[in-house]
Order: structure tokens, then C-alpha cells, then sequence
């Protein structure tokens, strides 16, 4: 749709520096009208706006231009209209006392954190109360700094002045803090120990704990003890349970990490020299057969005849 231009604001246009191309290539393909007028046909209401913003720019600078053009320029915006308001910037809040101090719990009202601070009368308080805003600057290491200051302005023998720009830094450390998530500590891998519970077949009661590295280490030293006796006497036996490593008390987790401790060097030295529990293991003869069976003793202590 073709658009005139005013002739004084189209003569203003011509000895502007415009930097959009759209509204280039417009006036470059405009035509003239009468007397000064410039005749164009805009692809696109961009370029309308980008000629209201130059003809705002002439009614708000009065005194810079001419008569004719403040007429030409008003005489645009009525035909066209304003150009439209640039979106505004989203404002950024700064982290500070009025929008942190809901993060800590308030000593006055007792109220949780996130929750407003309340009256007496359990209506919303219209302030934030005193304590509330002192706990958030201990937590926020606000308090320690001021101390910190005031403490080397009285060494100097200067005025106790506050620095309002290293306060806002701690805040807005304290703020990324608290929005950041704290990952809890992974819980500790619970295993079964060398420890057994010894238990009342009729109660469940335990009776005794006690130490081996299998059932059948355990058993003799169980059966040895006065109260596991008992117990076998009354119900022909007992039950047992080896226990969690959560569940043993501090000085039967040292007792089993000692243990460990004096099996390690064993095992190492057993691995290294071919043995298992004192039966050698060596190379097999080879035969048809897929073990030799007239060397029982090479095989180990799971062939071993006098173990048999």
C-alpha cells in the first residue's frame, strides 16, 4: 500500500544514517509526489515503524529542528501512528534482606523457612521482624564481615563505616547457595559380617553374639559359651543369625577389621605361593582321564586321602 511522506520529514530521512536494511531499500525505491513528498510502499509495517521512531525523535528534540519538520513529523504520526514501545527488560531482583529473609527460620514468630513472618494475633506481619533479618545475616556471613571491619577500623582509629558493596557480594553468594541442591551423602554399602547373633528358638531373644567366618566356625565357640548351653538344655538347640556390619556395636566392627587385617597377609602369601590352606596345588600329569587319580595329593586337600 503505497504511503506518503511528508516532504521535510522525508528531507530529514535522506540525511539520516539508517542502519535498517528493510527501510533502506524502501526509500531507495520510493517515488516522488508532490512538491517534496516521497511516495513509498513499505513491505512490512517495520519500515512505518522505523519513520515514526525518526519522527518522534524530531517532536522530543523541538529545538534542533524546524518548524516544517516538527509539522511534517507530527502530521506522519497521525497518519501512522507511534512506534511501538521496545519490550522492557525483565528486571533482575538483587538477592538482599527483603527477598532472602523468608530463606531462614524467624526467631520471633517461629514461623519455617519460606513462610512470612506473622503478629501475635497469627496475621501476616507487614515487616519482616528484626531477629529474622539478623539470622539471615549470620547466614549469610554478613554479621563476621561487619565485626571483621569494625575490628580493623578501631585498630586504625577510623570511622566504623559499612562497605554496602561487599554485603550485596555475600548475599548474592549466600543466595546461589541455598538455590543450589545438596546432593546427600551416598548411605554406606551394608554387608554381612563375621559376627553372629545367637537367638531363644521360643523368643527370639538374643542370647550371645559371637565371632566366625562360617557357621561351622562359629558353632563350637557358641556351644562353648554358659547361656548357649542354657538354652540348648531347654529347646534341644538355638537359632542363629549373622549379622549386618550396621548392626555390630564400635568395638566389634575394630575386632572384625582386626581379623581382616591378620587374614589379608595369609591370603596373599597363599595365593602367591599355590597353596589352599596348606594343601599344595601343582601342575596335573597329563593323562586321558580328567584327573589323575593316583596322585590324590597333587590335587589339593579336596583330593587329599587323609582328609577323606
Amino acid at each position: 500500500m503505497a504511503t506518503v511522506i511528508p516532504g521535510a520529514l522525508a528531507d530529514h530521512l535522506t540525511a539520516q544514517t539508517i542502519t535498517d536494511a528493510d527501510t533502506l531499500t524502501t526509500l531507495d525505491g520510493a517515488r516522488r509526489g508532490r512538491g517534496r513528498t516521497l511516495v513509498i510502499e513499505p513491505a512490512s509495517t517495520r519500515v512505518l515503524h522505523v519513520i515514526s521512531t525518526y519522527a518522534e525523535a524530531i517532536l522530543e528534540n523541538r529545538k534542533l529542528h524546524t518548524d516544517a519538520e516538527a509539522r511534517a513529523a507530527r502530521l506522519w504520526i497521525q497518519r501512522v501512528g507511534h512506534a511501538p514501545a521496545a519490550p522492557a527488560a525483565e528486571a533482575v531482583e538483587t538477592p538482599g534482606r527483603d527477598n532472602l529473609a523468608d530463606t531462614v527460620i524467624c526467631p520471633f514468630c517461629r514461623v519455617g523457612a519460606g513462610v512470612r513472618c506473622i503478629t501475635r494475633a497469627g496475621k501476616p506481619a507487614r515487616d519482616v521482624h528484626g531477629p529474622r533479618v539478623k539470622a539471615l545475616e549470620d547466614a549469610a556471613g554478613i554479621t563476621q564481615h561487619r565485626a571483621e571491619r569494625f575490628r580493623e577500623a578501631d585498630a586504625r582509629g577510623l570511622a566504623k563505616t559499612l562497605d554496602h558493596k561487599a554485603e550485596a557480594a555475600l548475599f548474592a553468594t549466600y543466595a546461589a547457595r541455598i538455590a543450589t541442591p545438596v546432593q546427600a551423602p551416598t548411605a554406606p554399602r551394608d554387608e554381612p559380617s563375621d559376627w553372629w547373633t545367637i537367638m531363644d528358638p521360643a523368643t527370639g531373644e538374643e542370647v550371645a553374639r559371637v565371632y566366625g567366618e562360617t557357621y561351622q566356625d562359629m558353632t563350637p565357640r557358641a556351644e562353648a559359651l554358659p547361656e548357649v548351653r542354657a538354652v540348648i538344655r531347654r529347646h534341644k538347640g538355638f537359632s542363629r543369625r549373622r549379622l549386618l556390619t550396621s548392626e555390630l556395636t564400635p568395638a566389634q566392627r575394630a575386632e572384625q577389621a582386626e581379623a581382616a587385617e591378620q587374614v589379608a597377609p595369609l591370603t596373599t602369601t597363599d595365593a602367591t605361593a599355590g597353596t589352599w590352606r596348606g594343601a599344595w596345588i601343582g601342575e596335573h600329569q597329563a593323562a586321558d582321564a580328567l584327573f589323575v587319580v593316583d596322585h590324590a595329593e597333587e590335587q589339593g586337600a579336596l583330593f587329599d586321602r587323609a582328609a577323606q
